[in-house]
């Protein structure tokens, strides 16, 4: 029998001294999913080496494991004992993928996006999982000079942002309000994500000092808003827009090289968070981005397959 709040409890105590992205982070979970996120353990010792980390809902009367809203990247991280060398890695995460598959609760449904740190599938492929190639693009924004970061972005961002300066002003907000009516405007009324979610996890970073919302100001007036978050190792894009009327005023590429600049001056690398439309994808390679892929790893029943198919999907 899977212990969840056992598990829950020992990884809350350790995850202070493990590496964890923030969507692996347990205070992120308490947010996004509440009650309804566990995760299993692979253990040597006192020694945590590897973690599978999932929510779950109920969709179509099946049980779904999956990410939780605004959660990019989940599901299994592996640590590596100290000085191990390079040729066993393979074998460690190959253990660690099978004892932890081994743990996890009963699932016939099952899609959750993976971190791009995480590339060998293999293991998962022979126990019937299945994987979708997606991408995202970073910024090694800690490794360049200001200068250099302006250089890279395209002719046309750098003129949008010169544009921009003459009369927007950029400064930290963390105005919730706003940021959640302009993705009502840009959603038009079906924002992907709960209200009161957001809210509570925009707060918690903010208090955090993980989170902070800029805001693009004009005669004193907010015109656009964007959302960043960060670890210890990376500043993500959460997403942002524009007041319909400023949509061409620049405020947008000027709101992500502000949160570009901040990643440099934290020595973090920047992940714009990805997407598979060619417009957004085109403009996230406008900073001088590089495309990275991830994976999308998942277990479907036949039935939700044939579903998907009729449906175009």
């Amino acid at each position: 029998m899977i212990k969840i709040k056992e598990n829950i409890e020992k990884y809350r105590k350790e995850s202070d001294k493990l590496s964890l992205a923030i969507f692996f982070q347990p205070w992120w979970l308490d947010i996004v999913a509440k009650d309804t996120w566990g995760v299993v353990l692979y253990e040597k010792g006192n020694d945590i080496y590897g973690v599978w980390v999932y929510s779950w809902c109920r969709l179509k009367g099946v049980t779904k494991m999956g990410n939780p809203d605004l959660t990019k990247y989940l599901g299994l991280k592996f640590f590596y004992p100290k000085g191990q060398k390079e040729g066993k890695k393979q074998s460690h995460e190959q253990k660690v993928t099978e004892d932890l598959i081994a743990k996890l609760p009963a699932h016939r449904w099952m899609e959750q996006g993976f971190e791009t740190i995480y590339t060998n599938w293999l293991p998962l492929f022979w126990y019937k999982y299945e994987q979708t190639t997606k991408y995202t693009y970073h910024l090694n924004a800690s490794g360049q000079t200001e200068d250099e970061l302006w250089k890279g972005l395209s002719d046309n961002i750098r003129r949008e942002i010169r544009k921009a300066e003459k009369t927007i002003n950029v400064k930290i907000s963390n105005d919730k309000e706003h940021y959640w009516l302009v993705n009502e405007g840009l959603f038009a009324g079906k924002v992907p994500f709960k209200k009161d979610v957001f809210f509570d996890l925009a707060e918690a970073s903010e208090k955090r000092k993980q989170g902070v919302i800029l805001s693009a100001y004009e005669n004193n007036s907010i015109i656009a808003s964007s959302w960043f978050l960060w670890d210890n190792s990376t500043l993500y894009y959460m997403g942002g827009s524009a007041n319909k009327a400023y949509k061409n005023s620049g405020a947008m590429s000027f709101l992500l090289w502000k949160g570009i600049l901040l990643a440099n001056e934290k020595g973090l690398k920047f992940d714009f968070e990805g997407s598979m439309l060619k417009g957004v994808a085109r403009f996230f390679r406008s900073f001088g981005a590089e495309q990275i892929p991830y994976f999308q790893i998942s277990k479907t029943p036949r039935w939700i397959q044939i579903a998907q198919v009729l449906r175009g999907k």
